[in-house]
């Protein structure tokens, strides 16, 4: 298939490679723009575009691809399919009627659980004890499309946001091909998902490392390795912040 891939951190960056490795004909690598990272606001080029560039897909930046300028660009390309994972920005619904198939998204969670922009850290800090990846055909909500397949994995009780990350991102590799080859074959049949299912968490923020000790022990636990490395967790003492 033509494909327009869109995605920005290292968890979309499996599944680039996945799409490129199994033949489909990747036009364009769709990013977030260069962004400033660290105390020295050193300008730092997100990971999907060092992989694109690696592979030699072009790469298009844009802080708002809703726009009409960028929405005719990409509806230039003739794309079959458009394939979004961590992108970090809302598709209008004129963008997704550009591509003739529609858009599939790997999403990091057991969907309708864990909508959101950080499902994989918010299931660790509530204690989980299963997540998994969900492909679905993306809509104009925020991860309410109907589903394509699921892919589910046990969260290792001493296992961080970092490394279920790593995981979940080959898992959801894997279950984009059997998504798009289940597409190509006519044999997936889309789900809607169950409303009384839903959980939704939002963007983290640097308050939400703040430790409550009154919690317990396995709570607290569960917030360190879930806001690890970012935006990591802290205790307030006399002396100020402590970094956990």
């Amino acid at each position: 298939m033509r494909l327009i891939f869109m995605g920005t951190p290292e968890f979309a960056v499996p599944s680039l490679k996945a799409l490129v490795g199994a033949g489909h004909e990747v036009l364009l690598a769709v990013t977030q723009p260069d962004r400033p990272v660290g105390r020295r606001a050193v300008l730092t080029q997100p990971p999907v575009k060092i992989a694109a560039e690696s592979l030699q897909i072009p790469v298009f930046q844009h802080e708002r691809i809703r726009r009409r300028e960028p929405r005719e660009f990409l509806a230039s390309l003739a794309p079959d399919l458009f394939v979004t994972a961590a992108f970090g920005q809302i598709l209008s619904p004129k963008l997704l009627c550009v591509p003739r198939l529609g858009t599939v998204n790997v999403h990091a969670s057991l969907l309708p659980k864990y909508r959101g922009p950080a499902p994989i850290n918010w299931a660790i800090v509530n204690g989980e004890k299963m997540s998994g990846v969900t492909t679905m055909l993306s809509d104009e909500g925020i991860d309410t499309g109907r589903m394509l397949l699921r892919a589910q994995t046990e969260i290792g009780s001493d296992e961080g946001a970092e490394a279920l990350t790593e995981r979940l991102s080959e898992i959801g590799a894997k279950l984009l091909l059997q998504t798009l080859e289940g597409l190509e074959e006519g044999k997936l049949a889309p789900q809607v998902q169950d409303e009384s299912e839903m959980s939704y968490f939002p963007m983290l923020k640097r308050e939400d490392g703040a430790l409550d000790f009154s919690q317990g022990c396995e709570m607290v636990y569960n917030r360190v390795r879930g806001l690890n490395p970012w935006p990591g967790t802290f205790a307030a003492t006399a002396y100020g912040h402590l970094k956990i």
